[in-house]
């Protein structure tokens, strides 16, 4: 079941969010957690987040108890699902100023019989701006190591799929690459 509202969507990401903090070690990455939460939490219309929460709740996406002033509430498993889901559809990739002339190779071979996931596989890292290289065989110049396993995670093709870096192609590949990504 998707979730349509955007005060839905955001309940779930906030949700996440506390996940999110709770696995961080680095003071850095909460401070991030934290601002990231401030910045939506101004935008809620707080009588649409009491409906919304207990439309949640019946939609078991959530567990909620209110205990007086606060509220306890925790993503369910079909909670995290959809928060997985709202997440993958946002993801992009940052480009840095510099280049550090470094390409990233996904490679994968998925099986005839799961070409649903295969395809879909292959839409993504285009649409994140990868280049296909040869038949599933996608590069991109930018560190992307962290979304591209979120997106190989969340296609369950971690059998099929791998990423690495590579430093060295002949010089017409190389010139054509650099041509397409506009690489100085």
């Amino acid at each position: 079941m998707a979730i349509s509202s955007n005060t839905k969507k955001k309940i779930i990401l906030l949700l996440m969010a506390g996940v999110a903090l709770g696995l961080s070690t680095s003071p850095r990455a909460q401070k991030r957690v934290f601002r990231a939460l401030k910045r939506e939490w101004k935008f809620v219309d707080k009588q649409k987040l009491y409906r919304n929460v207990k439309k949640l709740e019946e939609q078991k996406m959530i567990y909620y108890r209110n205990k007086g002033e606060w509220w306890n509430i925790e993503l369910t498993k079909k909670g995290k699902k959809q928060a997985q889901k709202i997440g993958f559809n946002k993801l992009e990739i940052s480009k840095p100023k510099k280049w550090d002339k470094k390409w990233r190779v996904v490679i994968f071979d998925i099986p005839e019989n799961k070409k649903i996931v295969r395809e879909a596989l292959r839409k993504k890292i285009q649409k994140l701006g990868f280049q296909e290289l040869q038949k599933s065989v996608f590069i991109y110049p930018y560190p992307c190591n962290k979304e591209i396993e979120m997106v190989i995670n969340f296609f369950k093709a971690e059998k099929f799929a791998k990423q690495f870096i590579a430093t060295d192609f002949n010089k017409s590949t190389e010139k054509k690459l650099r041509k397409k990504f506009k690489l100085s």
